[in-house]
């Protein structure tokens, strides 16, 4: 999340900078750019993390599916520059920002722990719960076979 808020900051900076500029605009759009592709890293391995075995394949499939949309896209709204030079730094910049931002609310940035299967996740249990009724029945077991 920091790497995507800090590149998004750095290139709405690149705003504040006059054109006549090049050494600052370029040190802004080089520092922004290189957070922006830490953070691209930093996905990749949490995507093969983040997501039960089962799904992990599938699921490492479509995030590099998104991310070649957005390469794709990425010449067209570059286009918008004819308007008005500022609109696409605006728009890359605000969707960096957006991300990481959004980060905030997944589950755990919010002190849950992920599930660890597909039936966790599709059950909405928690993880703890079911980490205690395991054990519980685990407990019962062991009592019920020493009687």
């Amino acid at each position: 999340m920091s790497t995507l808020l800090i590149g998004g900051f750095l290139c709405f900076l690149i705003l504040a900078v006059p054109q006549d500029n090049a050494v600052a605009m370029t040190t802004l759009a080089t520092s922004g750019r290189f957070f922006i592709n830490w953070a691209g890293s930093i996905c990749n391995v949490y995507v093969q993390e983040l997501f039960p075995t089962s799904f992990r394949q599938t699921a490492s499939g479509l995030g590099s599916i998104a991310s070649r949309v957005g390469g794709l896209l990425a010449p067209l709204l570059n286009m918008l520059a004819v308007y008005h030079w500022s609109i696409p730094t605006v728009v890359f910049s605000s969707l960096t920002l957006v991300s990481g931002a959004l980060g905030f609310l997944l589950p755990e940035t919010r002190r849950k722990e992920l599930p660890d299967s597909t039936d966790e996740a599709e059950g909405n249990t928690n993880k703890t719960t079911l980490k205690s009724q395991s054990e519980t029945k685990k407990f019962a077991q062991t009592i019920s076979t020493k009687l």
